[in-house]
């Protein structure tokens, strides 16, 4: 009876192996498909991400060349004002250059 015991013992062991690797194999699965989905999230994110700072960035350039050219136009009419209030036209740093 020893042997029937044994082969029982061997059977049971048998299933719960096959359990065993079955579950194993679940989780594996689950663990790919978890790994995968956290991928294409962050993918996404980084994609997202790429464009709100391409926009912020072409935003602030924007921004950054019209305050140029306001402060270049203030220069100018400065200028402008400056060499017709002394003579002939001649911007200032001019006249100061050719009367030293």
């Amino acid at each position: 009876m020893e042997t029937i015991d044994e082969s029982e013992e061997a059977t049971t062991s048998s299933e719960e192996l096959n359990q065993l690797i079955q579950q194993l194999q679940q989780e594996l699965t689950m663990e790919d498909k978890r790994h995968f989905d956290t991928l294409a999230y962050f993918k996404n994110r980084e994609k997202e991400e790429e464009e709100r700072h391409s926009k912020q960035h072409q935003l602030l350039e924007a921004r950054l060349l019209q305050a140029i050219a306001q402060a270049e136009d203030s220069i100018a009419d400065s200028l402008g004002r400056i060499s017709l209030g002394r003579g002939r036209g001649i911007p200032l740093f001019l006249q100061e250059h050719r009367n030293s």
